[in-house]
């Protein structure tokens, strides 16, 4: 099924073959460089019929094969299926935004974008799988490729996956891309280095702004989404935001700080957006569990709830909303989630020192117990 955002005609449906039906993709997500990635395939005389970035795509497999993968900047899961060789190759983008689920059952390869897609195959009978269980009683989030569903696995950031159809060959996951770059070691002061990060970060919003429907953002209050208005902004005026609050009718103490209306309030005025905001209440996350979890498919850290609300909200306005999810991660945000191995004199330490701190809800020898059942 797809979510049109560029190029909204029929012709930019999925499946999608190239001219002469050798290559057929589907695909998932955005390349935010597609249109370079068309000029330079124009130049090499391909000839486009729409102005998707799906047909770029299967236009630079045509030309490149996987060797095309590490030109891509965006966001995607795609499986390119090569009529000639008998090849379906699966890869997702380096950071792993979309995510991309497959098993392998009863001589089949399935794929999908969620796993209740691959258990409506019928060929996966849906069960825990116990290591996974406890790597997410352990750490509140699963690392590996494995999910809470046995046999039913996770490709990588950065993976792509090969499998004929027909052969009995257990296809195994690969990279594509190492990950972040080396540093920069030209970048000698701070004045030099917020530079570099501000033309990155901007660049990268504006690469995203590019889509046939209207775009939101989210807008939390915090640094990281206030960012991101602040600079879509420029390109689009009154962009429209949205935040989600929560009634302190009842609440004292720090959950007080929990709720961030008053300054998304703040920064929606000094950019001049148009804001909109839902309010949570007692109750309100029980009564959303049962559809949270049938779209989340697996769980995942943190607070989820008021993210189900804000999307509902912003769905009534706009297809394509940014989010600032990740910013903390990247700037050293949330301090006191790494304040424990921050004395630590090695790596060793620093892993032992996280460990101990982030396992809350079974004790390391339970966890043995779980792992080797």
């Amino acid at each position: 099924r797809r979510l049109a955002i560029i190029d909204l005609t029929p012709y930019g449906h999925q499946p999608m073959s190239n001219s002469d039906c050798r290559y057929w993709i589907t695909y998932n997500g955005e390349l935010y460089n597609f249109p370079e990635l068309r000029d330079d395939l124009r130049a090499r005389g391909h000839v486009f019929r729409t102005r998707s970035d799906t047909e770029v795509l299967l236009h630079l497999w045509e030309e490149y094969g996987r060797d095309c993968l590490p030109m891509l900047d965006g966001m995607f899961a795609f499986a390119v299926y090569d009529r000639v060789a008998n090849v379906v190759t699966l890869a997702r983008d380096r950071f792993g935004v979309k995510p991309l689920y497959y098993a392998v059952a009863d001589g089949y390869v399935v794929f999908a974008s969620e796993i209740k897609g691959i258990l409506a195959s019928g060929l996966v009978r849906p069960s825990i799988h116990p290591a996974a269980m406890t790597e997410y009683f352990t750490f509140q989030n699963i690392f590996s490729r494995q999910t809470l569903f046995r046999n039913v696995q996770l490709l990588g950031p950065g993976e792509r996956l090969e499998f004929s159809p027909g052969s009995l060959a257990e296809p195994s996951p690969r990279r594509y891309h190492a990950g972040f770059p080396s540093v920069d070691r030209s970048i000698v002061d701070e004045t030099q280095a917020a530079e570099t990060v501000a033309d990155a970060f901007a660049q990268a919003i504006q690469r995203q702004l590019v889509s046939d429907v209207e775009v939101g953002s989210y807008l939390s209050g915090g640094m990281d989404s206030g960012s991101i208005v602040a600079v879509a902004g420029r390109t689009i005026p009154r962009l429209v935001t949205f935040t989600a609050g929560f009634d302190l009718t009842n609440v004292s103490g720090i959950e007080q700080g929990f709720d961030e209306r008053r300054l998304a309030e703040k920064l929606a005025y000094l950019l001049q957006t148009e804001h909109y905001d839902v309010v949570l209440h007692a109750g309100d996350m029980p009564a959303a569990m049962d559809k949270i979890s049938w779209h989340m498919d697996d769980p995942r850290v943190g607070m989820c709830h008021q993210n189900w609300y804000a999307a509902r909200l912003a769905s009534r306005f706009v297809k394509v909303c940014l989010a600032g999810t990740g910013g903390d991660e990247l700037f050293g945000g949330y301090p006191w989630r790494y304040r424990m191995g921050l004395t630590a004199a090695t790596a060793e330490e620093f892993d032992r020192r996280y460990f101990d701190y982030w396992h809350r809800l079974l004790a390391p020898e339970e966890l043995q117990i779980g792992r080797a059942s």
